[in-house]
């Protein structure tokens, strides 16, 4: 965890360097930051998260978050809500523009739809409860 966090935290500076974001300009603009920034971030906290909760058992702050009972629900409904959260989000944009209130409310629409999505489908169907119609044979001709 430690060398993917340092690598990744060194890349991402280096970045940051290379693309000397000033007041006006969106980061997202630059293909630098969208090819290599949004994983190189990605990898970053993932490794911070891992190196925090690396030693099971041990109780820390960080272990005892992520086992509550939000961390673990968030952690059912996380790829759905992987799954859903542009497509939701640049919804809510388009109705209400790109503002602190859609960003909000497109957090609340993703977390809303995968636990729906968990509820009534996924869980069902892991479970057994809830089966897919079977596939028709086509008729052949004799």
């Amino acid at each position: 965890y430690r060398l993917v966090m340092a690598a990744s935290g060194v890349l991402l500076v280096l970045m940051l360097w290379a693309l000397q974001p000033v007041e006006g300009l969106e980061i997202r603009d630059s293909a630098l930051s969208m090819v290599l920034g949004l994983p190189l971030l990605s990898l970053f906290f993932t490794a911070w998260v891992g190196l925090l909760a690396s030693v099971p058992g041990s109780g820390g702050l960080i272990e005892r978050i992520l086992r509550t009972a939000p961390m673990r629900g968030l952690g059912r409904i996380s790829y759905m809500a992987y799954l859903v959260h542009v497509l939701l989000y640049l919804c809510i944009v388009r109705a209400l523009g790109a503002t602190l209130e859609a960003a909000v409310l497109g957090v609340i629409a993703t977390i809303c739809f995968a636990t729906l999505s968990w509820r009534f489908m996924e869980a069902p169907l892991l479970s057994g409860r809830l089966t897919l119609p079977a596939r028709r044979q086509p008729a052949t001709e004799a």
